[in-house]
């Protein structure tokens, strides 16, 4: 009989935690058009951070060829003036 009666107080007990759990969400909820906006924002940060950084590594790769052509030329005219002297 007691264990009749505890389980129907923690059942009690259940219900309203949950009605209290689904009433806090409703109370809660960020409308679903601040939710679009705001990951939209999220991924267009993430994309321009990408292009940045596409961008930047572009620009090394360029630098690093031009200083291999530079050092390229350097040695062809040293050898030049070697064969001319």
């Amino acid at each position: 009989m007691l264990a009749k009666l505890w389980k129907k107080v923690l059942m009690f007990i259940l219900i309203v935690a949950c009605l209290f759990n689904v009433v806090i969400k409703l109370v809660n909820n960020i409308s679903l058009e601040k939710e679009l906006l705001s990951s939209a924002q999220y991924i267009q940060d993430k994309q321009d951070a990408e292009k940045a950084k596409e961008a930047e590594d572009a620009n090394k790769k360029e630098e690093n060829n031009s200083k291999k052509t530079n050092t390229i030329n350097n040695t062809k005219k040293q050898q030049n003036t070697v064969v001319i002297k």
